[in-house]
């Protein structure tokens, strides 16, 4: 019986499905007062406050509205909360035992080596619920495609298929082909060298539907032969992050980076976007941008979700003889583009300011010829994009740390020119 939502100061109601909330209020002893934190919801992007639910009658809860104090704001008592009842309600259900939970994304193309761990990390998985493995293989020239091909075979019953692509494509297109056949409620990206923690589905997928969020970020660890470490940028205490916040808070890349691996996507909110083809480099970034910029909701989770396996495929100027790092360049100015507020764009600048730097403390390994001519492409865009002290501090009002970094874009130009002098 659809659950009738009502308000207790207006006659506008909502009439959403069989909701986890009607769950939840159906193992009270009686009907009663029902707390339930609403943190994650777009409205409340300050704090934590408590929403009250009063059943009155079968099939009826009033909704109560407080207008609580939070950090010293007072919330609105009409501004946008049907929309967020109606999103909370509407995507909190419990799957059918027919629906797939979750659609994982693997493109594969030459990982030999590792794509069985990597397969076996999924199948070892304590998840509970349906779900899918979409293998994109895009004309792996090793032995990957058979791997994959035996491994489906020897676990028939694990949810496995295998796709393969005409021709090379690419990852973008690879991933966005896995994005076309993905049919679960959520959907996530995993690259088959790297392996997933045992419990990582399940805490991925009980995130976003306790949260009811559309994106759940976990924290994830670097590994190789010898060291396994954690991510610099995992978080240390889960915490929800409101819609206004969700952009820059990508942007800072403190938290959230340009990966789309160790992130569970909301399907039906977020499945219509892809990555951009025929970009070699930071695809994964624009896309991500993308997607990030049009979510309601994001959870950053305390529990590690993610094995990245760091592999040294090469040296440091392999982007730079390719003229990848063009590439680069180009997908994190285009992020730009998704910024619609003072706040986005001062968050977008220090990402530009942030890329920059990189690239300038990069350029110092680089042979004499090869720096000056990435100098001449760094001092181009620092020009395009305003990266100037004065503009940095009184025009972009960035923050004492992006200024320090600013110095450190610098230093970095001035030793790579003394090397270039004192090579010839």
């Amino acid at each position: 019986m659809p659950l009738n939502l009502t308000r207790s100061d207006s006659s506008e109601g909502l009439s959403p499905g069989d909701s986890r909330l009607l769950l939840l209020v159906a193992t009270g002893s009686k009907p009663g007062i029902l707390t339930a934190p609403l943190t994650c919801l777009p409205i409340f992007t300050y704090g934590f406050c408590q929403t009250r639910l009063t059943i009155q009658q079968a099939g009826t809860i009033i909704f109560t509205w407080p207008r609580p104090r939070v950090s010293g704001s007072t919330i609105s008592r009409t501004a946008g909360y049907p929309t967020a009842l109606k999103y909370l309600f509407m995507t909190s259900d419990t799957p059918s035992s027919s629906e797939l939970m979750l659609s994982v994304i693997v493109p594969v193309f030459n990982v030999a080596p590792y794509v069985e761990q990597g397969l076996t990390s999924i199948v070892n998985q304590d998840f509970a619920h349906a779900y899918e493995v979409i293998l994109i293989d895009d004309c792996s020239t090793d032995a990957s495609l058979a791997i994959c091909r035996n491994f489906v075979e020897e676990n028939q019953e694990s949810g496995f298929r295998i796709l393969q692509n005409p021709t090379n494509q690419g990852v973008s297109v690879t991933r966005n082909r896995g994005l076309d056949e993905a049919r679960g409620r959520y959907f996530m990206f995993f690259d088959p060298d790297d392996l997933l923690p045992q419990n990582a589905l399940s805490t991925l997928t009980r995130a976003a539907e306790e949260f009811a969020v559309d994106i759940v970020k976990g924290n994830n660890t670097i590994f190789d032969e010898s060291t396994e470490t954690a991510a610099r940028y995992n978080v240390r205490q889960t915490c929800s992050v409101g819609r206004d916040q969700i952009l820059t808070t990508f942007y800072e890349h403190d938290k959230i980076r340009g990966h789309p691996w160790g992130k569970l996507f909301r399907r039906s909110r977020l499945g219509s976007y892809r990555f951009p083809a025929g970009v070699r480099m930071a695809q994964d970034l624009f896309y991500c941008s993308e997607v990030f910029s049009q979510a309601s909701s994001l959870v950053l989770l305390d529990r590690n979700v993610y094995r990245y396996r760091n592999r040294d495929s090469g040296s440091t100027g392999s982007k730079f003889e390719s003229g990848s790092y063009i590439d680069w360049l180009d997908s994190v100015e285009n992020t730009g583009q998704f910024a619609n507020s003072a706040r986005h764009r001062r968050a977008h600048k220090n990402l530009l300011l942030r890329t920059m730097t990189q690239l300038a403390r990069e350029c110092r390994k680089l042979p004499a010829e090869q720096a000056k001519r990435v100098l001449e492409v760094i001092e181009h865009r620092s020009e395009k994009w305003n990266i100037r002290f004065l503009q940095l501090i009184f025009g972009d009002r960035l923050g004492a740390r992006s200024i320090a970094r600013y110095f450190k874009m610098r230093l970095a130009i001035h030793q790579t020119r003394q090397q270039i002098t004192g090579s010839h």
